[in-house]
Parts: structure tokens; C-alpha cells; sequence
């Protein structure tokens, strides 16, 4: 791993990247449940 700011940056914008995505397809999924039932 990469140490100094730099690194922590491009981690923290991957875990963004990462965490935005997922969130949206649980959204997406649950949608999908809710008009399922």
C-alpha cells in the first residue's frame, strides 16, 4: 500500500465511489421487493 496523503485521498474518494454504488443498488433491490409484494 501507498502511504502519505495522496494514498489516504484516493482511498477515501474509492470507499465514496464504493459506498455510493451500493447504497444506490440496495435501493434499487428494495424497490424491487417493495413492488414484488
Amino acid at each position: 500500500m501507498l502511504d502519505g496523503p495522496m494514498a489516504t485521498e484516493e482511498e477515501s474518494k474509492l470507499n465514496l465511489i464504493v459506498s455510493f454504488c451500493y447504497t444506490k443498488r440496495s435501493k434499487m433491490l428494495w424497490k424491487e421487493a417493495v413492488c414484488s409484494w
